[in-house]
């Protein structure tokens, strides 16, 4: 047996064990696709034709991200059981908004090896580990070749490339494509003849809408945070029904037509959202949201990149499960929307095999594990397992170890070195390298002579020189020993050094995001010095039990102090008290009459007190459980001054003496205790 029969040998054993799919092959292809609201599968034939088709749309109601997906992505394995088992190869295309898709290609990203991109891609994504996709973007026809090739990328996290493949077992080794479904977008632009293509895909949290210019190289994809499921649990939510039910009626009933979008956060937009119905309510947050990010991203498209407009936007998804929302977002975006009839799954059947943009080209690790076998990806074979890779590499080496012998000009370049310059494998073979040629230059080994008559004198000699070989090894012992205690050292105090160091930038940070956000508080900077105990306590104190207090915040608005305007802070104050033909407002002005003689607590830091006017809220019919109400509001004048000069004029008077002081201090609790236990006014 040859020292080499056992490697020929092992890629038998290996191909036996698994019948991995040759990558690029058309026939028996099970096409799968998986979606946070269904799936869809079909078998693409060697002719082309896609049979088999299979679907399942039903609207889970437990799980959320993965969770969810992989409950869907499950459902569709079992369904089509039997036809991955028929299926010689299976592409897998993905909407998950975990994978990331870049814009053209990034500037870090220009002729950078597979370990940079991944770098990027763990980085962007905040993992530990990636593997990524890569399209070109090809030039249009008659265009001059760019000097720099545009393409996007798509990355997604390993374990969660892992977690899909392990979904589907054994049959995992079949799989060959890893698609993202935003490339078939790019895909469908780069063989579309519009100069500037655009498409919204809707799923079930996110959306994602893609712009391309081809003819400038020009790719944007942007997710917005509001799909399918947004609108849906939204509904449901708000209006109390299950969730089917909420999926029927947006199915049946054109819910957004009376939506208007309406700026958040404004007065406005809260009084409008409380007189409309609850299908309003509920819908117009997410649609304003999903409007706003497709306006804002066209603007950017179109100003910022300067790369156009699109004539429509073809939609994708589920957004045809929502009646009339194309025809909402075609009348407030002012682009027209366009159904795309033909399904995702359809055009990925028809685009070129296998696919540009393939998530799987990108590990460096292994993907799928059977059993106790790891499996990689390799583009030629597709899956493969680890013995096998292994044996790839050894075969390669015995290629290059039975390769034929130099030629003469190469025995002769290399025998003009000199004969004392053998390689070391030579030395080792005939004994003249390593330890034995040490030892021969020592004189330590049989004498080279046989003359007895120098033998004593040789032996002396070699005990002399083994003597100081073991003196010159200990020193270097020591001196190693000495060299490895010193670089411990060292190596600990850099890292404790540069431990302080990150902590310190980590003090310096916050520090300094202190510093901004006091500088951003406006109002606040200036009212730090109103000791607010004291303010509520005055609000408290000087209160009847006809009045109660709803809210107490600080404003800035415009004075018109000695001619000239200038900003001021306020105090809001507003309240309620029970409505009577003589005497609600009388108790609203003895309330401020009362906080404007409370000089001492609540008027040490304000000026005037000012009423702004009051009026009814709600009536027996609005409000069943109750009798309506006057709301009222109240406006403090705060002057920083008036307390600086009540300090000045407090320096004219005499010192009070400690039982004053005490005396005050016991006065103070015995208010504060009054008001708490409800003794106002005693």
């Amino acid at each position: 047996m040859g020292i080499f029969s056992f490697l020929n040998k092992a890629p038998q054993t290996a191909t036996a064990a698994v019948d991995t799919p040759e990558t690029g092959t058309t026939g028996n292809r099970l096409i799968l696709f998986t979606t946070p609201v269904g799936w869809r599968s079909g078998m693409l034939q060697a002719d082309g034709s896609l049979t088999d088709l299979k679907a399942g749309d039903s609207v889970l109601l437990e799980g959320e991200g993965w969770k969810r997906t992989e409950i869907i992505l499950k459902e569709a394995v079992a369904a089509n059981a039997k036809s991955l088992k028929q299926a010689k190869t299976i592409s897998l295309l993905l909407d998950d908004y975990s994978v990331q898709v870049t814009d053209n290609r990034p500037a870090a990203l220009v002729a950078a090896s597979g370990a940079t991109v991944r770098q990027y891609g763990k980085q962007w994504l905040n993992v530990k580990d990636v593997t990524y996709g890569y399209a070109d973007l090809p030039p249009i026809a008659g265009e001059v070749e760019r000097k720099q090739k545009d393409g996007v990328y798509a990355f997604i996290d390993v374990q969660r490339m892992r977690d899909y493949l392990a979904v589907l077992d054994k049959e995992g080794i079949k799989v060959t494509e890893v698609v993202p479904s935003e490339y078939l977008m790019v895909h469908r632009a780069v063989h579309s003849s519009e100069p500037v293509y655009g498409a919204l895909r809707m799923s079930g949290h996110s959306s994602t809408l893609v712009l391309i210019n081809h003819e400038l190289g020009i790719v944007q994809v942007r997710k917005i945070p509001v799909g399918f499921l947004t609108l849906v649990q939204s509904v449901a939510r708000t209006m109390g029904v299950p969730v089917q039910d909420a999926v029927q009626a947006m199915a049946q009933r054109d819910l957004a037509a009376e939506v208007v979008p309406i700026a958040p956060g404004s007065m406005d937009s809260m009084v409008a959202m409380q007189n409309r119905s609850l299908q309003f309510q509920a819908l117009q947050p997410p649609l304003t949201r999903l409007l706003d990010d497709i306006k804002e991203f066209l603007a950017f498209f179109s100003f910022q990149k300067v790369a156009g407009v699109p004539g429509h936007l073809e939609l994708y998804g589920a957004i045809d499960r929502v009646l009339g929302l194309p025809e909402w977002l075609s009348q407030h975006s002012g682009v027209p929307m366009v159904i795309r009839q033909q399904p995702m799954l359809e055009l990925f059947a028809e685009a070129e095999h296998p696919m540009a943009c393939n998530l799987l080209k990108g590990a460096e690790s292994s993907l799928l594990t059977v059993g106790r076998t790891r499996f990689f990806f390799t583009e030629d074979k597709g899956f493969i397992s680890g013995q096998e890779l292994a044996t790839r590499g050894i075969q390669g080496s015995v290629a290059r170890a039975d390769a034929q012998p130099a030629s003469p000009a190469e025995t002769r370049r290399r025998s003009g070195r000199g004969t004392g310059s053998r390689s070391r494998r030579d030395k080792k073979e005939t004994g003249q390298g390593g330890l034995a040629a040490l030892l021969a230059r020592l004189k330590i080994g049989p004498a080279a002579t046989s003359d007895f008559s120098v033998a004593g004198e040789q032996t002396k000699d070699q005990q002399f020189t083994l003597l100081f070989a073991c003196l010159v090894a200990g020193i270097l012992y020591w001196g190693y020993t000495e060299y490895d205690t010193l670089n411990k050292k060292y190596q600990a105090q850099a890292s404790a050094y540069l431990a302080t160091t990150t902590e310190n930038n980590e003090l310096i940070k916050k520090i300094r995001h202190q510093e901004t956000a006091i500088k951003k508080m406006g109002a606040a900077t200036d009212t730090t010095k109103i000791f607010w105990s004291e303010k509520f306590l005055a609000l408290a104190s000087n209160m009847t039990k006809h009045i109660w207090l709803s809210d107490v915040y600080l404003t800035e608005e415009d004075r018109s102090v000695a001619g000239s305007k200038t900003k001021g802070k306020t105090m809001v104050i507003e309240g309620n008290v029970l409505p009577s033909t003589d005497g609600h407002v009388q108790i609203i002005a003895e309330y401020i009459d009362h906080l404007l003689h409370d000089q001492e607590w609540f008027m040490s830091d304000f000026r005037d007190v000012i009423f702004r006017g009051a009026e009814f809220e709600g009536d027996s019919a609005d409000n069943p459980s109750g009798d309506p109400k006057i709301h009222f509001t109240l406006r403090a004048l705060y002057d920083k001054n008036k307390r600086i000069e009540s300090k000045k004029q407090g320096t004219d008077k005499k010192p009070t003496e400690p039982g004053a002081t005490h005396d005050n201090t016991d006065r103070h609790n015995q208010q504060l205790e009054d008001v708490l236990s409800g003794k106002k006014g005693e």
